[in-house]
């Protein structure tokens, strides 16, 4: 058994090593290689804070609508939830003017997410509490709220 195990690291050290041996020699025999994955690197590193920046938004959105069923709008955590939503958009829209697709589906992924674990939630808690109960009907609420949200998005 310990054979085996030394064999499969060795070989998957092996393996490592000989990439990065060729990546190394790829890059220093052909500079446009080099450049063509410099470029590569960059453009996903960007993708990726892109998406980021998006899920954050999109995260953002959620809270506020959960909120709005809480509290008013002009309640403090929501004011500073919206403000802090308001700035991420207009970053998101300097940054990637071109990208509000992605950020109206992002948000839409989450909100779905979001109602559909809402939704469970209100159906486990079924064979607990009557439909009056305080927890069901925030629940309803929140779902509502979710769902409208969802609608003016699509």
């Amino acid at each position: 058994m310990a054979l085996k195990h030394l064999v499969s690291v060795m070989l998957g050290l092996a393996t490592v090593s000989i990439g990065t041996v060729a990546n190394a020699q790829a890059a220093s025999t052909d500079p446009t290689l080099a450049v063509d994955r410099a470029e590569w690197v960059d453009s996903a590193v960007q993708a990726t804070s892109r998406d980021n920046l998006a899920q954050e938004i999109a995260q953002l959105a959620v809270e506020r609508v959960l909120l709005g069923v809480r509290f008013t709008q002009d309640h403090p955590i929501v004011e500073q939830l919206n403000q802090r939503q308001q700035g991420l958009e207009a970053r998101f829209a300097e940054l990637y003017p071109n990208d509000q697709d992605l950020l109206d589906a992002a948000t839409a992924s989450v909100i779905e997410s979001k109602l559909a674990e809402t939704e469970l939630l209100y159906t486990a808690n079924q064979s607990k509490y009557v439909d009056e109960h305080p927890i069901q009907q925030r629940l309803k609420a929140e779902i509502e709220a979710l769902r409208q949200h969802l609608y003016a998005l699509l």
